[in-house]
């Protein structure tokens, strides 16, 4: 799977279960062999960092690898960062933020949680020199109905703000969530609900990010039973009918999006940096 070397935001969605988290991290740590990678989760459960065989990011970054490092971002603590590089003044920052108006504001406004923290990702790749902690941000983003609210939020905060130091960091970050330089990879299983709501997603995605995924990516496939094995007992039958469907829906995939998907085999290993290792080369041999 060849990903564009200049792309600053990798976006990685799917319907919850497909294994959008440990794809994302495969991807992370592909990228990281030549650039400096932060892998962003959003998800308050935070488990990427079981991935890594690390401890819990807690709000700062984790390094999980010679380029690569992992951080939980936390919606509140990204807006008070936020109120922080506006007002700049200690004490009136500490005044505002103890105000229950505060706490109101920021449950209440539609998408003020979101837009921060993808102004968090634009801030490691393009804040100041000394904040800037990557060249790439791969975004372990929300499954596909909260993704597409939260790559929303950007134009609609700039239309309902109008103008505004907020409405225009709402539009610095929708102009980079449309640029070049950010790629949207959809992942799914290659079964029949999982690829309908995928390139249901996609229509819906592509027209907020204003163009097409980067990549398609089936998660998990089963591998080919071996033409040796001419058992016909119940587990072997399971296993050829699960390889038959996942071939006829990455078909149908295929089909359907125009270009090649990339298939990510089922591994016999356990959660952990040995399976996100694995997965990593198999995204490499994809290139090849």
């Amino acid at each position: 799977m060849m990903l564009s070397p200049d792309l600053e935001l990798v976006i990685v969605t799917g319907k919850g279960g497909v294994g959008k988290t440990t794809v994302a991290a495969a991807l992370a740590w592909r990228i990281a062999r030549s650039r400096r990678v932060m892998l962003l989760e959003v998800d308050p459960r935070e488990s990427a960092h079981r991935l890594f065989d690390v401890p819990p990011s807690g709000g700062e970054p984790v390094k999980a690898g010679e380029r690569l490092e992992l951080l939980h971002a936390r919606s509140r603590q990204v807006v008070d960062e936020i109120v922080q590089d506006k007002l700049k003044v200690a004490p009136l920052v500490r005044r505002l933020q103890a105000s229950p108006i505060y706490e109101h504001f920021i449950d209440g406004a539609p998408g003020l949680k979101e837009l921060a923290l993808l102004r968090y990702a634009h801030s490691l790749v393009k804040g100041a020199k000394r904040k800037r902690r990557a060249d790439c941000v791969v975004l372990d983003s929300p499954a596909t109905g909260h993704a597409l609210a939260l790559l929303s939020a950007p134009v609609l905060a700039a239309e309902a703000i109008g103008a505004g130091p907020i409405a225009a960091l709402a539009r610095e970050v929708a102009t980079w969530l449309s640029a070049e330089t950010t790629g949207l990879v959809l992942v799914t299983l290659a079964e029949e609900l999982p690829v309908t709501e995928t390139l249901e997603a996609a229509d819906a995605l592509g027209e907020v990010l204003g163009k097409p995924p980067e990549a398609w990516i089936a998660n998990a496939l089963y591998p080919e039973v071996p033409a040796q094995l001419e058992s016909n007992d119940s587990v072997t039958e399971l296993w050829r009918r699960r390889r038959a469907v996942n071939e006829r829906e990455l078909a149908r995939l295929a089909r359907a999006v125009g270009e090649p998907v990339v298939s990510l085999p089922l591994l016999p290993i356990d959660e952990g940096s040995r399976l996100v290792a694995a997965l990593s080369r198999e995204l490499e041999a994809s290139d090849e």
